[in-house]
């Protein structure tokens, strides 16, 4: 797991869920071009809008929610999740859903697989 200064110098050298659902073209926020010009230093216009910061505001409202509705216990998660063996490809994952009571991340750092539904 890495912490945020550290996932901010990996974004630009590695691809998350939101850059690969660009390059597929799945995203009606990125393109593939996006992508390549993030990552490639390349001057992009900050895209900023209404439904962007609803999204963000809304955020814990609906994972409130969530919780409530299905009686599911959710845990923050802050840092980055980096893959053991391919390092390029990372996720950011806002929240994971429990199964049972155990601890998140394990004695040894690690978020077994058996602990998240």
């Amino acid at each position: 797991m890495l912490n945020n200064q550290d996932f901010a110098l990996l974004r630009p050298k590695s691809l998350g869920g939101s850059d690969i659902g660009a390059i597929l073209g799945l995203s009606k926020y990125r393109s593939a071009v996006d992508v390549w010009m993030e990552k490639t230093g390349k001057e992009i216009a900050v895209k900023d809008s209404l439904p962007l910061r609803f999204g963000q505001f809304a955020e814990e409202f609906v994972a409130f929610e969530y919780a409530l509705a299905t009686g599911l216990s959710l845990a923050n998660h802050d840092a980055a999740v980096c893959h053991p063996v391919y390092q390029f490809m990372y996720g950011l994952i806002d929240r994971f859903v429990l199964n049972g009571d155990t601890p998140l991340i394990g004695e040894d750092g690690r978020i077994p697989a058996s602990r998240i539904l």
